[in-house]
């Protein structure tokens, strides 16, 4: 059975009469090999390497000539079909490389700090370079079955789910710090075509996929501190401009999806007092403030704080503040 993998027409977007013609077929190359670019624009060389466990790697090195420097070049076309839907990852280092797939009607530029992140059945891709003197590009891809195999099921979701591939065009763009894609290109780059040297790579490529996870799930926490910081400030302004009793926590908690019990001890941590606690505080500092300037009646003061009984008010307002109200208004 022929392996999709493996097979890529390789056609020049144009040559030197304008025309587009297949160049060639790319297998599996367990050396590098040279191909010219077209109008004496520089060279490509290319790797490619089956690792197992669904893995097929293309290593480019591309070596621009002085005319091409700073100028868009659009190289190629790469068209396959795949047996089974892949997950495809392209990296680029020392430049920027631009990916035009026919069903997108944008160009994705990836480049030193910046991954493309594509679920695909097939490949009709346009390749450009922006034109830097040296650039590299590592694209790899991993049957979808294999991966879920390697990860298993929940693993590969929060995979696509970090990425931004659970919905079409199953395409994003996404930048990724250097010490999570550099021990992948050093794998990449260093690994030796011989069957018995493949299992290093093989586990970079695993840790880098378990660690874009991994990277989501920070993001996720960090998200989650967000919205209980913004829940908790916004809890306290209710509490504190409230001209009558009321109870914000469990609506706050809801809206922000976020625990009430979690977002009372936020509350309790980052101002000493339970939102409870701090909406009877407030309560009596306002009932103080009305004892002393207005001549409200105790028995009104204390419904209005939800108090049933006047003695149990002025018990927590002697406790607060030493002395009862009553002593206040002499």
């Amino acid at each position: 059975m022929t392996n999709g993998y493996a097979k890529y027409h390789l056609r020049w977007v144009k040559n030197n009469k304008n025309e587009e013609v297949i160049f060639s077929e790319i297998g599996e190359s367990p050396s590098w090999k040279v191909i010219p670019l077209q109008d004496g624009l520089g060279i490509a060389k290319l790797k490619t390497q089956k690792l197992g466990l669904g893995i097929t790697i293309f290593h480019w090195k591309f070596s621009l000539t002085e005319k091409a420097i700073g100028k868009k070049i659009e190289l190629f076309k790469m068209e396959s079909t795949y047996p089974e839907r892949a997950l495809a990852i392209a990296s680029a280092f020392g430049g920027t490389v631009g990916f035009l797939d026919s069903d997108l009607s944008e160009e994705c530029l990836v480049g030193p700090d910046t991954e493309l992140f594509r679920l695909l059945e097939g490949v009709n891709t346009t390749i450009s370079l922006y034109g830097s003197p040296k650039i590299e590009l590592i694209h790899f891809r991993v049957s979808e079955r294999r991966l879920k195999i390697l990860l298993g099921d929940e693993a590969t979701s929060k995979l696509y789910e970090a990425l931004e591939l659970k919905h079409p065009p199953y395409c994003h763009l996404q930048k990724t710090s250097l010490n999570i894609r550099a021990p992948l290109y050093s794998a990449i780059q260093n690994a030796n075509i011989k069957q018995e040297n493949i299992f290093f790579p093989q586990i970079k490529i695993i840790e880098y996929l378990t660690s874009l996870i991994s990277k989501s799930s920070v993001n996720s926490g960090r998200d989650f501190n967000a919205k209980l910081d913004k829940a908790t400030e916004e809890l306290h302004r209710i509490l504190s401009s409230a001209d009558e009793s009321v109870e914000p926590l469990l609506s706050l908690a809801k809206a922000n999806n976020v625990s009430p019990r979690i977002l009372d001890a936020e509350f309790k941590k980052r101002f000493n007092l339970s939102s409870f606690a701090y909406t009877l505080c407030k309560g009596l500092d306002d009932a103080h403030l009305e004892l002393s300037s207005k001549d409200t009646p105790l028995k009104v003061i204390s419904a209005n704080l939800g108090y049933k009984h006047v003695n149990h008010f002025s018990a927590a307002f002697k406790k607060k503040f030493g002395y009862s109200p009553s002593k206040l208004r002499k």
